[in-house]
C-alpha cells in the first residue's frame, strides 16, 4: 500500500501515479504558501509531497508520534513548515481505525522497517517521546544502511526502567480518574484506548520494548540528534550526557515534552537542518568517525616509524 507513493518525494501531487488501493482514504489539500505541500493519506501513513521540483537535494523524513497520540495531534502544527518530503507514520493501535495488536510496539518496529525500506533513499527517522523515540531507534538499529539518521525528541537516555514504570503508572491513574483525559483519549482512539495503554505498558514492563540507553547510543551506527524542550528539568539534564555519548543536541526554548506541538516551526527547521548536515557529513557522528580515523593513522604511523602529522595538517 505504501509503495504507491514512494519515490515521489519531489513531484507534484498530480504526478503521483494512479491506482491507489480502493480502501485507502486519500485527501489532497494545499498546506502553505512557503512549501506548497499537499497531503496524501494512505491507511497508517500520511505522505506530504512538495508541490514543485526542488532546486536542491532534500532528504525524506519519517515522523513517528508518541504514546496515546496521533500524527495529527503531535505533528499537525509542523505541516506548514516542512520543505523536505515527509511521511507521518501512525503507531499500531492508535487512532480510531483498527484494533490493538497483542504487541503494539513490536508491530510498530516491524511496520516502520517496511516504511523505511519503501523510501527512495535512506530517510531521517524522527521519534517523539519514549515510545516513538524507542520505536524509531530500534527500527533503525536493525538496518543502519537504510537510515540516514535518527532524531529523538522528548527523551532521556538516562531514564531507568523502574522510573519509566512509575511514570506510566501515574499516567494510567490520571487517565482513569480524570474524565477530561478519558474523553480526550476516547476521541483520539475510540473505546480501545485503555487496552492500548495497558498493552504498551506491559511491553515496557516485561522488557519486550527496551528503551535505548547511553551505551547503545555510543555504539549506534548512524547519526543521532536529541531535540528536547527547555521547560522540563529532566529533559534539560539529558542533553549533556547525550552529547557526551556522541549525539547532536538541541534545546528548544519555550517548549516542554512535546516540542513539535509547542514550537512547530523551530522543530521542523531543526530536523531539516540536521538532515542537511548529515548530507554534508557535518555531525557529531561524522566527527567522531574522523577522529577515530586520525587516531588510527597516528598509531599506524608510529608503528611504521613515520613522523606524526600535526593536527592542523590533518584537518587541512
Amino acid at each position: 500500500m505504501t509503495g504507491q507513493a514512494r519515490g515521489r518525494a519531489q513531484t507534484a501531487w498530480a504526478d503521483v501515479p494512479a491506482g491507489l488501493p480502493d480502501e485507502a482514504s486519500v485527501r489532497c489539500a494545499p498546506r502553505s504558501r512557503r512549501s506548497g505541500c499537499r497531503v496524501a493519506r494512505l491507511d497508517f501513513l500520511t505522505v506530504l509531497l512538495p508541490a514543485k521540483e526542488s532546486c536542491y537535494h532534500v532528504r525524506p523524513v519519517i515522523l513517528v508520534h508518541g504514546l496515546m497520540g496521533t500524527e495529527d495531534a503531535h505533528f499537525g502544527g509542523c505541516r506548514r513548515w516542512w520543505t523536505h518530503s515527509v511521511t507521518e507514520f501512525r503507531l499500531p493501535g492508535h487512532g480510531t481505525e483498527g484494533g490493538v495488536p497483542s504487541h503494539p510496539a513490536a508491530a510498530a518496529i516491524d511496520r516502520l522497517r517496511e516504511t523505511i525500506n519503501e523510501q527512495p533513499e535512506p530517510p531521517v527517522v524522527v521519534g517523539l517521546s519514549y515510545l516513538g523515540a524507542a520505536v524509531a531507534f530500534r527500527a533503525a538499529e536493525s538496518a543502519p544502511a537504510r537510515v540516514a539518521g535518527v532524531v529523538m525528541s522528548g527523551y532521556s537516555f538516562l531514564v531507568a526502567p523502574d522510573v519509566l514504570n512509575r511514570w506510566l503508572t501515574g499516567f494510567t491513574r490520571m487517565a482513569a480518574r480524570q474524565q477530561r483525559a478519558r474523553d480526550h483519549f476516547a476521541e483520539l482512539h475510540g473505546q480501545k484506548w485503555e487496552k492500548l495503554l495497558t498493552a504498551t505498558f506491559d511491553e515496557i514492563s516485561d522488557g519486550c520494548l527496551r528503551l535505548p540507553g547511553a551505551d547503545e547510543l555510543e555504539r549506534f551506527e548512524v547519526p543521532v540528534q536529541l531535540v528536547n524542550g527547555a521547560l522540563l528539568q529532566n529533559e534539560r539534564n539529558a542533553i549533556g550526557p547525550a552529547a557526551a555519548s556522541g549525539a547532536d543536541v538541541a534545546v528548544v526554548a519555550g517548549a516542554g515534552h512535546v516540542v513539535p506541538v509547542d514550537a512547530p516551526r523551530v522543530f521542523a527547521a531543526t530536523v531539516e537542518e540536521f538532515a542537511d548536515r548529515i548530507d554534508a557529513r557535518h555531525t557529531a557522528f561524522h566527527e567522531r568517525r574522523r577522529a577515530a580515523d586520525r587516531a588510527q593513522s597516528e598509531v599506524s604511523a608510529e608503528e611504521a616509524g613515520e613522523p606524526e602529522e600535526s593536527e592542523e595538517a590533518t584537518h587541512a
